[in-house]
């Protein structure tokens, strides 16, 4: 059933800009009431969506080598890395709810609360390169996060992939460029 109430969100979101309950619940062939037992808010239906997606996108993977790294100029490049290889596999969708929570706050907050979304990742190799002091001054963790979390959008790389014609390795060399020039307070000689 969850599933289903998914798919069902999707198709909504794919067919219109603020789709309903009363759509979604429709589209899956079930009463509103039901979708409302398995997903109490708006909220939490998209990020269910969300995290389906992450899932099977297999995102942990990806994530692990983050936070696996070395050290946080490693956690840095595997960061470019993961987003370079994930977010091309789920941009669609996840396009669709960053217009979704840039139209509502409340549904914006429960995306920060995740524990493991984009924003959860980039925090904490914003976090790492600040205690071994790589994070350049000019950047507190929270100022480098948004930067950086803003880059990694869905839309900003759907911009860049197909409306600029970049290449992923277009993308995976030029954002490695970007952020240790913008970010990184030393640049050292053994990373790009």
């Amino acid at each position: 059933m969850r599933d289903r109430l998914l798919d069902a969100a999707g198709q909504a979101l794919e067919a219109e800009a603020e789709p309903t309950y009363e759509t979604i619940a429709k589209l899956a062939g079930v009463s509103r009431q039901t979708l409302y037992t398995h997903f109490p808010t708006r909220g939490e239906l998209l990020v269910a969506f969300a995290d389906r997606g992450r899932e099977r996108a297999n995102a942990d993977r990806y994530a692990a080598a983050v936070f696996s790294a070395p050290s946080s100029l490693d956690a840095l490049t595997e960061l470019v890395r993961f987003h370079t290889a994930f977010t091309p596999l789920v941009m669609h969708a996840v396009r669709l709810i960053e217009h979704q929570r840039a139209n509502d706050p409340s549904l914006e907050s429960e995306f920060e609360s995740r524990a493991m979304g984009r924003r959860q990742i980039v925090h904490h190799v914003m976090t790492r390169l600040d205690a071994e002091h790589f994070l350049d001054p000019v950047w507190t963790v929270d100022t480098a996060t948004d930067l950086v979390d803003r880059l990694f959008s869905a839309t900003v790389t759907h911009e860049l992939l197909t409306m600029r014609q970049w290449t992923i390795d277009d993308l995976r060399t030029r954002l490695t460029f970007t952020l240790h020039r913008t970010l990184i307070t030393q640049p050292p000689e053994d990373h790009p």
